[in-house]
């Protein structure tokens, strides 16, 4: 399966339709220094991703993109990189090289490969594309295919899941959005279907979902609004695992421009599985449903400030309200030149060694990044 997708992608590339297009795509340079709570050890890693991007309007209503990322990683401690990624039919191996002290790797994702048709009020997409779902700005309780982690550095790019997807207009502003993800060898029980309506009810966009993925069934509703020159939200979604007990996650919150430099949002977060995580009957979250905090209650507040044109600095605080630990992070940007920008930030993990920050690792991390 894996050299039959490589050998589609080569095909299709050098077919003659494929010489006029669009080119882009970035490099990025990550170097991270990070000790556990547990651990007098410094885990050093380095990362140099590149992301080479092909685009094109075949006619007026078609569109072909594909997407390659080749990332080289250095590392001073053990990893295993050799997994799965969730909802590809195949794909490559995830490490493509590696030297014999397994400590410097050569990572390849096709993470793009699609084709769309438009026609009047519909759209039609085929292969591998992003499919993400929500508003919340912490956590998308919504988003089961490709969540993310608190602690992610890059949030840039969602990963690429293997998709039929097809969406019609409704009205001026409403949307019907319907989609079938495919997983490891198509397989029934590695794949996911949703159906999604994007409504326009007065000054609220309502976006009522439902989705089977990985033998569950979740039902979902994501608000937005505005008041008091806030945009308000709010997302929820209820989870049937086949098997366990049902579970609920919602967040809840706003984000208003406090001055002319400088946003301010707070958000509250419900994780339902998290009362439950020791519990035997209560895995498939935390393994399959993208949960990845262990606490109920949760308090996120982040400001970002422009300090000029060329600067600026974000920070954040997620609080868990039952064993009052803390995740904090800060990160200042500089647009250097045109296309290229410099940060420095860290992530911290404060609170008791047995809290769920208190256990986090604290982070110091530098980025590079050029756009072409």
């Amino acid at each position: 399966m894996r050299k039959k997708i490589l050998s589609l992608w080569f095909v299709l590339l050098s077919h003659p339709a494929f010489s006029e297009g669009d080119i882009s795509g970035f490099t990025k340079l990550h170097s991270l220094t990070y000790r556990f709570h547990a651990s007098d050890d410094i885990y050093r890693d380095i990362y140099q991703i590149n992301r080479l991007t092909y685009s094109n309007d075949f006619f007026s209503d078609m569109f072909f993109e594909a997407s390659c990322e080749l990332t080289f990683v250095k590392l001073n401690h053990s990893y295993n990189f050799d997994i799965d990624r969730p909802y590809r039919i195949g794909d490559p191996k995830h490490i493509a090289w590696k030297n014999d002290p397994s400590d410097i790797f050569l990572l390849q994702n096709p993470d793009r490969f699609s084709l769309t048709w438009n026609f009047a009020r519909a759209a039609v997409t085929v292969g591998r594309q992003q499919i993400a779902f929500g508003s919340g700005r912490t956590v998308n309780p919504t988003d089961i295919f490709t969540p993310l982690r608190y602690s992610v550095i890059d949030t840039e790019v969602r990963q690429g899941v293997d998709a039929i997807r097809f969406r019609q207009q409704l009205g001026d502003m409403g949307q019907s959005d319907f989609g079938l993800i495919l997983g490891k060898d198509a397989d029934e029980k590695e794949s996911g279907v949703y159906l999604l309506t994007r409504l326009i009810l007065g000054d609220f966009e309502v976006q009522p979902v439902v989705a089977g993925f990985k033998q569950a069934v979740l039902v979902g509703l994501d608000m937005t609004t505005t008041g008091l020159g806030a945009s308000i939200w709010s997302e929820s979604a209820l989870v049937k695992p086949s098997g366990e007990e049902p579970y609920l996650r919602s967040v809840i919150g706003a984000e208003r421009q406090i001055h002319q430099s400088a946003v301010m949002f707070a958000e509250y977060h419900y994780n339902g599985p998290g009362k439950r995580r020791s519990e035997v009957k209560q895995k498939f979250a935390f393994e399959e449903g993208g949960v990845f905090l262990s606490g109920r209650h949760y308090i996120d507040i982040g400001s970002s400030l422009q300090l000029s044109s060329l600067y600026q600095l974000t920070g954040s605080i997620k609080h868990n309200m039952e064993d009052h630990s803390y995740f904090l992070s800060g990160i200042l940007e500089w647009n250097a030149m045109e296309d290229i920008y410099l940060n420095a930030g860290l992530f911290y993990g404060a609170g008791k060694s047995e809290t769920e920050f208190g256990q986090e690792a604290k982070t110091l991390f530098a980025r590079a990044r050029y756009y072409f």
